[in-house]
């Protein structure tokens, strides 16, 4: 029997993995073919264990918390397919030995369209599980609740100030040239962490939001049916 702690060990061997591909130019093509064929691996291993999630699709009462987590799983397998088509069409290293090759330039592009959208959506889905991750930090660190607050804010400012310093919108856009990064491999890895925590926050509160909502409704449909009994 797999435990969350096992998941989630796998999750961050992913994460690292996916933050270390995003640094393409500064740790070089064969690296990052290796790095990421190795992540895609991880993914397919997280489907499989997963997998009951699929037949559960038809079961159980939907609400917005449950079609948004769907939405954000059907993205992630979505920009994923395109990865590995186009990784596999681009690569010169791990699977050079197949005769899949397009023309100079033409794969590049939504190659790294769906880097970087799989990169966020990713994050957030990851974010989702956040009441998990935080029982195992829980159970690890004993620390007061003060210290991880201040800690996540930090690191959002850090990710926010990122989004921006790496022009992310421009590349996840089609707008943006040639991708020249203006610091070392730490301080770019340190970046595209910050990033990935600050989505993964975002995905956490918009669950919350939602079943909040959600609890509300509930409610207020309980106390209505009420009143019409009355």
């Amino acid at each position: 029997m797999v435990t969350i702690a096992q998941r989630w060990y796998l999750d961050i061997i992913m994460t690292i993995g996916l933050i270390c591909c995003m640094s393409y130019s500064l740790i070089g093509k064969a690296l990052h073919e290796w790095i990421g064929t190795a992540v895609l691996a991880l993914f397919v291993l997280h489907l499989v264990r997963n997998r009951r999630w699929f037949t559960s699709l038809r079961r159980g009462r939907w609400n917005g918390a449950r079609v948004l987590g769907s939405v954000l799983c059907g993205l992630v397998c979505f920009v994923t397919l395109g990865l590995i088509v186009s990784s596999l069409m681009l690569s010169e290293y791990v699977f050079a030995f197949l005769p899949l090759r397009l023309p100079e330039g033409v794969g590049q592009t939504p190659h790294q369209v769906c880097a970087y959208w799989g990169f966020f959506f990713i994050a957030l889905h990851l974010g989702q599980h956040g009441r998990s991750a935080q029982t195992m930090l829980a159970q690890r660190f004993h620390l007061p609740a003060r210290f991880w607050r201040a800690f996540l804010a930090l690191i959002c400012a850090g990710g926010a100030a990122a989004f921006f310093w790496q022009n992310l919108p421009a590349h996840m856009t089609l707008s943006a040239g040639e991708f020249a990064p203006a610091c070392g491999l730490g301080a770019y890895l340190a970046a595209y962490f910050a990033l990935f925590i600050l989505a993964a926050v975002l995905g956490y509160g918009l669950k919350r939001l939602l079943e909040k909502g959600a609890a509300h409704d509930h409610h207020r449909s309980f106390d209505l049916a009420r009143l019409a009994g009355i």
